[in-house]
C-alpha cells in the first residue's frame, strides 16, 4: 500500500466529518423546531380550553344567557380548534422531520466510523510494512558488518 491510498482514506475521513457535523447541525434545528411547535400546540390548547369553560360557564349560570358572548366564545372557540388543529399537523410533520435527520445524522455517524476503522487499518498496514522494511535493512546493516569484520 502506497501513503497515497493512506492520503485518500484521510481525504474521505475529513469529508464523512463535515457530512456528519451537517447532519448533526439539522437534527440540532429539526428538535429545535420541534420543540417550539409543541409550545405553540400547548399555548392553543391552553387558550381552547378556557374559552370552553367561559362557554360553559356562561350556560350554568343562573343568569339569563348573553348570547352575544355565547356568540363570541362559539366563534373563537371553532378558530381556536381549527388553529390547535393545523398547529398539530405540523407538529406532526415536524416530528417525523426530526425523525428522518435523526436517521441521517445516524448514517453519517456509522460512515464517519467505518472510514475512521479503515483509515486506521490502512496506517497500520502501512505502519506494519515500514517497520519490517527498516528491520530489513538493520538486518543487511548487521549482516553488511559482519562480513566486513
Amino acid at each position: 500500500m502506497k501513503d497515497r491510498k493512506l492520503r485518500s482514506h484521510e481525504v474521505m475521513l475529513r469529508m464523512a466529518r463535515v457530512r456528519e457535523l451537517r447532519a448533526s447541525m439539522a437534527l440540532s434545528k429539526a428538535h429545535k423546531d420541534e420543540r417550539e411547535q409543541k409550545a405553540v400546540v400547548n399555548e392553543v390548547t391552553v387558550t381552547r380550553d378556557a374559552v370552553t369553560a367561559a362557554s360553559v360557564a356562561c350556560l350554568s349560570r343562573d343568569l339569563p344567557v348573553n348570547m352575544g358572548r355565547y356568540a363570541t366564545l362559539a366563534v373563537l372557540e371553532d378558530a381556536l380548534a381549527v388553529k390547535w388543529r393545523l398547529a398539530s399537523d405540523e407538529l406532526i410533520s415536524l416530528s417525523k422531520a426530526r425523525e428522518a435527520s435523526a436517521n441521517q445524522s445516524l448514517m453519517a455517524k456509522r460512515y464517519r466510523d467505518h472510514v475512521s476503522t479503515c483509515t486506521d487499518e490502512t496506517r497500520r498496514v502501512l505502519e506494519q510494512a515500514r517497520s519490517a522494511r527498516q528491520l530489513d535493512d538493520g538486518i543487511e546493516v548487521w549482516l553488511g558488518n559482519k562480513v566486513v569484520a
